[in-house]
């Protein structure tokens, strides 16, 4: 793509944005710090825009230039925000979670394509135990939360706001027609740690041990359930 054709498509996208009342090149002329006739030449196309000039535009516009490079067909664009320890809250994103899968359910047609590497959460939601395990797995080791650097697990880190978060979205979930993919290792990234953190002394209450190999064993004879019946449903 050119410079040219991105300059066209940038000031399009910027002249959708703008109220219909203001003009867009007394608007570049001021955003730039520029004269307004040398804005005329950048929107023709007869002056290229700096890099500087196009980086303050798609700030402003919130436009992110890789869509502009990517807008030919059969280009997915996607928008997200890395996960660290400053913005994940289990809370939000479970909330966030619950959102989704509630939507889904009020569609009359749908249907939930679900490909993975490692077991489903949704699988660990409906079983508490386990869920606040991978809970304290993702928040201890590998986003490494700083309150969570000396601490040990126990089935009371899964407060009754999680709880209930963990609930409701299995509620939901269970009411979404789909088809799940999965690893033939994916119980071994949950069995690996387990073992992990049994080795270095990571239980609070060492029997929690036992009931998470319980539960697991759970999880999977219930997977194995409904891949019999062919629909899906909660525990019991």
């Amino acid at each position: 793509m050119s410079q040219q054709h991105l300059q066209a498509l940038l000031f399009d996208r910027v002249k959708s944005l703008l109220p219909s009342n203001v003009s867009l090149a007394d608007y570049l002329a001021d955003l730039l710090t520029i004269s307004k006739d040398s804005a005329y030449r950048r929107l023709k196309g007869e002056k290229q825009l700096s890099f500087n000039e196009l980086a303050q535009i798609a700030t402003v516009f919130n436009i992110s230039l890789d869509e502009l490079f990517n807008l030919g067909e059969g280009n997915v664009i996607f928008h997200g925000q890395f996960v660290n320890s400053e913005n994940f809250r289990l809370e939000s994103y479970l909330s966030s979670m619950l959102d989704n899968v509630e939507l889904i359910t009020k569609y009359q047609n749908k249907e939930l394509y679900y490909i993975s590497k490692d077991i489903p959460i949704f699988y660990y939601l409906m079983f508490p135990e386990i869920a606040a395990f991978k809970f304290f797995v993702w928040t201890k080791t590998q986003m490494q939360f700083e309150e969570m650097r000396h601490t040990k697990f126990s089935f009371d880190l899964l407060t009754p706001e999680l709880r209930e978060f963990c609930r409701k979205i299995t509620e939901y979930y269970i009411q979404i027609p789909g088809t799940e993919i999965l690893n033939a290792d994916n119980i071994l990234n949950d069995l690996r740690q387990l073992e992990y953190y049994r080795d270095i002394d990571l239980f609070l209450n060492r029997e929690d041990i036992g009931i998470l190999y319980e539960k697991l064993t759970a999880m999977v004879g219930h997977m194995e359930l409904q891949t019999g019946s062919g629909f899906k449903c909660l525990p019991g």
